[in-house]
């Protein structure tokens, strides 16, 4: 993990994500890219936009971190997924606003609709996330174990820094014919983990998630978004949203085409 883009726009949840990413590039020797995106024809606010976003650079440079910062004209979604995808970052790092979340707020709902619309993991950092490197790491599963390991590789090389830990979980459904903790014994083959039930008591996919996370204490949430489902899930509203939103901790969002 050598490359991380960070998405600014100069807010609380912004300036958290960006000094979680300096963590992350500190400990993996990664440089950070900064990207600000202005309205087209706003000349004013990115000439403003510039000089702020150089100062951000610059504090980051002054830990050591190769930080370079871009500012582009567009809708934000749509543009962040064009920088991203003709880009080379190795993780999208973006502030989330939590229960605080305001459905006017562009920026706020950008992180997780770039869910649907790119391949590289995101980082969605809440407003009051603890700024550290993360050491315990829960990994919510699903039904669908991941056909290859390459995709935890975004998970993996986080936690090949010291004192690290993997902790595995599964909200067990009725409908389940099979636990999955044999085949991903099976990929993880090597890698110490544990694995953790919770037996379906009607409460949402994404509030067990939350909860479990909260109980062993995880300082970040890995999770895997499918096409059409994500947790066993429709997407449509839910566990991906709710989980992103209602998490305390950093949710790391895989993607099952990585």
């Amino acid at each position: 993990m050598k490359h991380l883009l960070v998405g600014i726009d100069f807010s609380k949840s912004a300036d958290r994500a960006l000094a979680y990413a300096e963590e992350i590039a500190l400990q993996m020797k990664a440089s950070i890219s900064l990207v600000h995106i202005v309205p087209p024809a706003g000349t004013t606010e990115a000439d403003e936009a510039k000089k702020r976003l150089t100062e951000l650079a610059d504090s980051s440079g002054s830990r050591g971190i190769k930080t370079a910062a871009y500012i582009y004209e567009g809708p934000v979604i749509e543009t962040l997924k064009r920088v991203i995808d003709d880009g080379d970052c190795d993780l999208v790092v973006m502030g989330c606003q939590g229960e605080n979340f305001l459905p006017e707020n562009p920026w706020g709902s950008s992180t997780t609709s770039l869910m649907e619309d790119t391949r590289i993991p995101i980082l969605a950092v809440p407003d009051l996330a603890p700024v550290k490197y993360p050491r315990r790491f829960l990994l919510a599963t699903d039904k669908i174990c991941p056909r290859h390991i390459r995709q935890l590789t975004p998970m993996l090389e986080l936690l090949r820094a010291d004192r690290t830990d993997l902790l595995l979980f599964h909200y067990l459904q009725a409908t389940d014919r099979s636990t999955p903790d044999r085949e991903y014994g099976r990929l993880l083959e090597g890698i110490k983990h544990r694995f953790y039930y919770q037996v379906d008591n009607q409460q949402p996919i994404g509030n067990a998630v939350v909860e479990f996370t909260e109980l062993i204490d995880a300082d970040i949430l890995v999770v895997t978004h499918r096409d059409g489902h994500w947790l066993g899930s429709p997407t449509s509203d839910s566990v991906a949203r709710r989980v992103t939103w209602a998490s305390s901790v950093p949710v790391l969002v895989l993607q099952d085409s990585f």
